[in-house]
């Protein structure tokens, strides 16, 4: 059914699906490759760099008494939140494939080290979107915040039976590896490059149906971070929808990081479960991140007119037990071992 409506609406609206390529093309060209392209390269060279293994090293002790996962895990995250989100993605495809992560491990990363770069949140959407670095930093520091909560409630997903004999040798590095790196980083972009345009042209035609104005701005919101980021700003929706799409990061960022997650026999339904979990908490920290600095205020989020609109009521109590009943939902998931 989802194929035949594309086929529809790049037949009946052909103009605005260029126009939206054309967008795509845009944020690609000024955004997404600038920022992300050389962390992908970085990512694939510097995982087994001596000082990244010998931090792994360091750490490991603690990641398996904390999170219950080896210490390539804190590189994965410390990756994953200077890259961005297929950063973060790719470094545990490639541990995983490399053996130095089992698939419950590998699996359980996916939910939490999966986060946006600070190029991203705190210069392109606090800077350039909102005119203000301090907005962004806070809705960078908000879901690096829930990512980190969501990582310690992982370490109930704990599978025990499965145990890696973790081997932080480095290895000697080939004259190529460098080479290899850029194909590696090269091959994952184009990846990425086309579920942007594929979401840019998407958008574009959901805008141009005959829709209530509301559902439009939340179709966009969720489709492609960057797009949905701007909508939201444009539209004049408080910061707090502005680090929900961010934490969410859009079924864009989802395609793209299910490719990886996939050879890590990752459910895409967990993935998305994750995403909003991600986005529910972010929201939560912005929210008491904001009233220790009440310069930057907080307001119930609305989305559409007054006369057609619905209200997200901000209560600390009820998100709390709300996401306290999704994390109850996630640890239901069929792990061989379920630890609480």
């Amino acid at each position: 059914m989802g194929i035949v409506l594309s086929v529809v609406g790049l037949l009946v609206y052909p103009k605005e699906a260029s126009d939206g390529i054309r967008a795509g093309l845009s944020i690609i060209g000024s955004d997404i490759l600038p920022s992300l392209f050389p962390f992908m390269v970085v990512s694939s060279y510097v995982a087994d760099n001596s000082f990244i293994q010998k931090l792994g090293a360091l750490t490991d002790k603690f990641t398996k008494k904390v999170l219950r996962t080896n210490g390539f895990s804190l590189i994965a995250f410390l990756l994953g939140i200077m890259g961005g989100y297929p950063v973060g993605a790719k470094t545990i495809r490639d541990y995983y494939v490399a053996g130095k992560l089992t698939q419950n491990e590998a699996e359980r990363l996916f939910y939490w080290c999966i986060n946006p770069s600070p190029a991203f949140t705190i210069t392109a959407v606090g800077l350039l979107m909102m005119g203000s670095i301090q907005t962004g930093g806070i809705i960078y520091l908000s879901c690096i915040l829930a990512s980190i909560t969501i990582g310690f409630f992982c370490r109930f997903l704990n599978d025990d039976t499965v145990v890696n004999k973790i081997d932080f040798t480095v290895p000697e590095k080939s004259e190529n590896s460098f080479v290899k790196s850029v194909s590696s980083g090269t091959e994952a972009m184009l990846g990425i490059c086309g579920w942007v345009l594929i979401f840019s042209a998407f958008s574009s035609v959901i805008s141009a149906l005959p829709l209530n104005e509301a559902v439009k701005l939340f179709i966009k919101s969720v489709c492609e971070v960057t797009t949905g980021c701007n909508t939201a700003i444009e539209s004049r929706l408080p910061v707090a929808v502005v680090t929900a799409v961010v934490g969410f990061g859009g079924f864009a960022v989802i395609c793209q990081i299910n490719s990886f997650a996939s050879v890590c026999n990752v459910k895409p339904s967990r993935l998305i479960c994750s995403r909003v979990i991600n986005s529910s908490i972010s929201v939560v920290y912005y929210s008491l991140i904001t009233k220790i600095f009440p310069q930057y205020t907080q307001a119930a989020v609305v989305i559409g007119t007054n006369e057609n609109s619905f209200i997200l009521y901000k209560s600390i109590p009820v998100t709390i037990l709300l996401l306290m009943m999704c994390v109850l939902l996630i640890l239901e998931v069929d792990n061989r071992k379920k630890v609480w």
